[in-house]
């Protein structure tokens, strides 16, 4: 289905059906990512999802690690206003 070089609307909607279903992304992910004969264009879409979410993610921690200190004082004040 996605072999063809231009994907049709309807491929796309079937795309991003699948893609909405858990475990049935990844399967569909790593089928289309490691497969020569697929949509180039389906696959550079996907390689470039998988670098944004790793980009959130790295900035997603960075955020959280920077937040600690003042995470820690807010639990330390509310345990100590409990006690």
């Amino acid at each position: 289905m996605f072999n063809k070089q231009d994907l049709s609307v309807g491929a796309w909607i079937v795309f991003w059906i699948l893609m909405a279903i858990p475990l049935v992304n990844i399967i569909m992910y790593l089928i289309i990512l490691f497969s020569s004969d697929k949509n180039p264009t389906l696959r550079n879409m996907l390689w470039a999802q998988i670098v944004l979410v790793v980009i959130g993610i790295v900035l997603l921690l960075t955020v959280l690690s920077s937040f600690t200190p003042v995470i820690r004082d807010i639990l330390q004040e509310i345990i100590s206003y409990i006690q």
